[in-house]
């Protein structure tokens, strides 16, 4: 298991941007559509592409809630138009609403 997984839309404009990922030994390239069915324990990052299906995402959030519950971290560089990500209530203490 590695350290990171990529989250992939599978978007002609993503590919640059996945290519570098890619070519790293400790990242792992998932489908956006496979994440319902894939297990998260063994990663501390998960890092999603921009273009990724925001409404699989919300249908997605309690697996997303979980990973970030746990202390992991999430990066994504998108413009987010539906609530798949919480919003902490406090940064200091790293809580997550729920």
């Amino acid at each position: 298991m590695t350290a990171f997984l990529l989250i992939d839309s599978g978007t002609y404009f993503s590919e640059a941007f996945d290519s570098d990922f890619r070519r790293q030994p400790d990242v792992t390239v998932l489908d956006m559509y496979d994440l319902p069915g894939y297990n998260l324990t063994g990663y501390k990052f998960l890092i999603v592409d921009g273009f990724v299906d925001q409404e699989l995402m919300f249908r997605q959030r309690e697996k997303i809630r979980q990973f970030l519950d746990a202390g992991k971290i999430l990066v994504f560089g998108g413009n987010l138009f539906r609530s798949w990500i919480k919003k902490r209530t406090n940064r200091s203490n790293g809580c997550w609403r729920k």
